[in-house]
């Protein structure tokens, strides 16, 4: 204690550690109590007990703490407004996180989104075609395969080099599985067209499973849905509801 009855402002708090502004349910640190005042007469010094330090010190850290809490909601909400590589690069686009490959990431912007959910794609093998530079696997979204009681459970993405080598691709598949030209119109499994490109359906595997392969006229990628059971039908039906967006993004 002073002799003449001054005492320095209380130290100021500092922000928690965790980032956030201190004192969140109440508002920024109290000021600091203003000391009594001084004889008027009496000089003031530089090297004195500063009056105004302590409350403009804690505004300071109070506005760096905000600052510090908007970062890390930021990063942690990973809508990219940080800037940087994370998961996702901006709103509305895919993550590529978990692929390896530039012909994979954009071939994972372009899938249907009521036919694969993006953030389930994974990288997968790719056929014995020198065509196909990139293969991706996807979950089927829940809200499409509950169109159906035999929905397509996964989708296969790939992208080629050339339109050629879809055409080839898919006359290889159409060759393979002896498919008739019916336009994939009732349980038996064949080939044709719908209004954006070829369309092939067939049963084939151990255990049987019905699958449709379609692709997109005048673009380097062809895509294939799975069922879990061998209802060819059922597939195609499901296939063709109108509220699966085929449209490629």
């Amino acid at each position: 204690l002073r002799s003449d009855g001054y005492h320095p402002a209380p130290a100021s708090i500092s922000p928690p550690s965790s980032g956030y502004p201190p004192w969140p349910d109440q508002g920024a640190a109290p000021a600091a109590p203003a000391p009594p005042p001084v004889e008027p007469r009496r000089p003031r010094h530089a090297g004195g007990p500063g009056r105004r330090r302590g409350p403009v010190l804690v505004l300071a850290l109070a506005l760096l703490g905000v600052a510090g809490a908007g970062l890390a909601y930021a990063a942690t909400r990973g809508d990219g407004a940080g800037g940087g590589d994370g998961p996702v690069a901006a709103a509305g686009k895919p993550s590529c996180a978990n692929l390896t490959t530039d012909a994979e990431c954009g071939l994972l912007g372009m899938i249907p989104t009521a036919f694969g959910d993006p953030g389930t794609c994974r990288p997968t093998q790719v056929p014995d075609n020198d065509g196909i530079d990139a293969a991706l696997v996807c979950t089927v979204p829940a809200a499409s395969r509950e169109l159906s009681a035999t929905p397509g459970q996964m989708l296969f993405a790939y992208h080629h080099t050339s339109t050629g080598s879809v055409r080839s691709s898919l006359d290889s598949i159409e060759t393979d599985e002896s498919l008739e030209d019916r336009e994939c119109q009732d349980s038996t499994p064949s080939s044709g067209g719908w209004s954006g490109g070829r369309l092939l359906c067939y049963v084939s595997g151990g255990p049987a499973r019905a699958g449709l392969v379609w692709s997109y006229a005048g673009v380097p990628v062809h895509l294939a849905a799975r069922s879990d059971t061998d209802d060819l039908a059922g597939l195609i039906k499901w296939w063709n509801d109108p509220a699966l967006d085929k449209g490629l993004e």
